[in-house]
């Protein structure tokens, strides 16, 4: 993919798929290329304004989760370990709110954003989209695709008024049909696409790196192999233990490049991977009722392996010498697994986790 522009909008469902994750490898690589100039971040007031009733909407799903769990787990209180302990403490849900919204407005700055106002968007011109079911409304002429119509109006104006293009970066299935009819604004589906067309770029460093990565895809494939069955593992349709995991085949699906300096890399590896899960579980059909209790007792266990399919994403931080051609090092390998604490297994074989 060749760089088309330097300009890069980030729709609200971007951090919200990134889980507001700003500290993490993809949004500091954006920061510090918009600290080198390599990359002008554009938010739009709406976009920020959403983005932050996002994070106030999670903070609070996230606190009756938190006490949900509190009230189910209320035996564990009776352990005087740390590591239990912890999991009693009270979460105030507004000082919550006000880290997650600093964090937003911490990277917003950090990165030099710069926000456009929709204030000067035509309604008239938005309202048309609508009736005419013209993206981001579609067939649904959805009503709450209203903001993102508002944003893609601010960007189109300000790239008309320049003679600019931009790149919108958005997970939302809408935003795309737009930027497909549009010659100013490009779709991305992903944030680190934009990065690493960015490092790509670099005429220099990139075609040298890049080679050495490719010529050492085995390795990065056996790291992330390695990494992925150190990962926790769960059987999500049943009570039970996942004793062990083994994979059996890796396919990369994409590799993009999110740094790259004279002694180092840092790349983001999409793979598709097989594995075995050893698992047991309770037998069901051999339970009894228990009247008194009001439970089910399960008189044997299932011991089985089952085979599952998972879609991983891999951060690769990789080690390297400009001028040691062929020298190249695996530092570590960071497994994304977004707001989860690792990977669901089904009893069901070839269930397909994504």
């Amino acid at each position: 993919m060749m760089l088309e522009t330097r300009n890069v909008f980030i729709d609200t469902s971007v951090f919200i798929e990134q889980n507001y994750g700003f500290h993490g490898s993809v949004f500091q690589n954006l920061i510090r290329l918009c600290s080198k100039e390599q990359a002008k971040l554009f938010v739009t007031d709406i976009t920020s304004r959403e983005v932050v009733a996002h994070i106030e909407e999670d903070v609070s799903k996230a606190c009756q989760a938190a006490a949900k769990f509190q009230r189910d787990a209320r035996i564990l209180r009776n352990l005087p370990n740390p590591e239990y302990v912890s999991l009693f403490e009270k979460i105030d849900p507004h000082s919550t709110t006000a880290e997650l919204i600093l964090q937003f407005k911490t990277f917003l700055q950090g990165a030099s954003a710069k926000t456009l106002s929709t204030s000067g968007v035509s309604i008239e011109a938005v309202f048309n989209a609508y009736f005419d079911r013209k993206p981001p409304f579609g067939e649904g002429k959805k009503k709450d695709e209203f903001p993102d119509a508002f944003a893609l109006h601010s960007l189109e104006n300000w790239c008309e008024a320049r003679n600019e293009r931009m790149y919108v970066v958005s997970v939302d299935g809408d935003m795309p049909k737009h930027c497909a009819e549009s010659k100013n604004l490009i779709h991305l589906q992903k944030l680190a696409e934009f990065i690493n067309v960015v490092e790509l770029h670099d005429e220099v460093l990139a075609p040298s790196v890049d080679a050495l990565i490719e010529d050492n895809a085995s390795a990065i494939d056996d790291a992330i192999t390695k990494e992925f069955t150190n990962q926790g593992f769960w059987i999500d349709d049943q009570e039970g233990d996942v004793n062990g995991v083994e994979v059996t085949h890796i396919e990369r699906l994409d590799r993009l490049i999110l740094e790259i300096d004279q002694n180092s890399a840092v790349v983001q590896v999409d793979s598709g991977i097989t594995f075995e899960a050893d698992i047991t579980y309770d037998d069901l059909d051999t339970a009894s009722y228990d009247s008194e209790d009001k439970v089910l007792i399960p008189w044997r266990q299932i011991n089985r392996v089952v085979e599952q399919n998972a879609t991983v994403v891999a951060t690769v931080y990789i080690k390297h010498d400009v001028e040691e051609p062929g020298y190249f090092e695996i530092d570590h390998v960071e497994i994304d697994t977004g707001n989860r604490s690792g990977f669901p297994v089904s009893r069901d074989d070839e269930w397909p986790y994504k």
